[in-house]
C-alpha cells in the first residue's frame, strides 16, 4: 500500500522542479542531441513464463482525435494502474539501448517535434487520459512519419513507469510502441509493440492476463508472457 504522505512528499517534489511533474503539472524534458550508435545484440530467447505487471495500457484505444482546428490532434487512451504511475509521451522517438538491450533514453528532436510530457497518476482502472493534456500538430508531421516507423522513429512511444518511495519494490518501466492509421478523420494507433523492463532486466511481451478482469487494489495483477529477454529489430 502506498504510503499516506507519498503524494504529498511528490507534490513538494515536483513544486522543486525535481524529476517529473504531476499531473496537471508542468512539462518536463531533457534534450539529448548526442550522436547515435545503436548496438548490434544478438536476440536470445528464453522458455515462456508468467511475470507480475502493474500496468495495462488499453491498446486498442489509442488515438489521434481532432479538435475544431483541423490540423491540431490531441492524443487519447485509457489505462490502469495498481501503483502511482508516471505516464511520458514521446512522438517520432527513437530507442537508445545499452547492450542488455534497456533503454538507456528515447531520443526526441525537439526543434521538429513536441516536448517529451509527463504525467503522474494515482491508482486507477481503465482511467482515461486527460483529454488536451498532450496536442499534436500535424503540419510539423511529413504525414509518413506518422503512419510508420522511419529511420528507427517510432510515431508514437508511451511510457509508464512505477512511482513508489518503496525501496523493496522492484522498478518497472512499459513502453508501448505505436504507429497510425488515417481513418474517420482521426489517427488511429497501430499497435507494434511492448517492452517491459523489470530492474534492469528487459522482456518483449505478450498478453496472458488482461488487469480489466482483475482487481486493481492488488489482490490480483496482470500477467504476460514472456517471449524475448531482449528488444529485437523486427519491424
Amino acid at each position: 500500500m502506498t504510503d499516506p504522505n507519498f503524494r504529498a512528499n511528490q507534490q513538494n517534489m515536483y513544486a522543486n522542479n525535481q524529476n517529473a511533474p504531476s499531473y496537471p503539472g508542468a512539462e518536463h524534458h531533457v534534450d539529448r542531441s548526442e550522436a547515435y550508435v545503436r548496438k548490434n545484440a544478438p536476440m536470445t530467447t528464453q522458455s515462456a513464463l508468467a511475470i507480475k505487471n502493474d500496468f495495462l495500457l488499453g491498446k486498442n484505444s489509442v488515438a489521434l482525435a481532432p479538435t475544431d482546428n483541423p490540423a491540431i490532434f490531441y492524443l487519447t487512451f485509457t489505462f490502469s494502474s495498481m501503483t502511482d504511475v508516471e505516464i511520458s509521451i514521446f512522438y517520432h522517438g527513437k530507442d537508445i539501448i545499452d547492450d542488455q538491450q534497456n533503454t538507456q533514453y528515447i531520443y526526441v528532436d525537439t526543434k521538429k517535434y513536441p516536448p517529451v510530457k509527463s504525467f503522474v497518476f494515482g491508482p486507477s482502472k481503465d482511467e482515461g487520459f486527460p483529454a488536451l493534456a498532450s496536442v499534436l500538430d500535424s503540419k510539423m508531421y511529413k504525414k509518413e512519419s506518422l503512419l510508420k516507423v522511419v529511420d528507427e522513429f517510432y510515431p508514437l512511444i508511451i511510457k509508464m513507469e512505477t512511482k513508489s518511495d518503496r525501496v523493496d519494490l522492484p522498478k518497472k518501466i512499459l513502453y508501448t510502441y505505436f504507429s497510425f492509421k488515417y481513418h474517420n478523420k482521426k489517427y488511429e494507433g497501430k499497435f507494434l509493440k511492448q517492452k517491459l523492463e523489470v530492474n534492469n532486466v528487459s522482456y518483449i511481451l505478450d498478453d496472458i492476463y488482461g488487469i480489466a478482469d482483475s482487481d486493481v487494489s492488488g489482490k490480483a495483477s496482470q500477467y504476460f508472457k514472456i517471449l524475448s529477454n531482449c528488444l529485437a529489430k523486427y519491424f
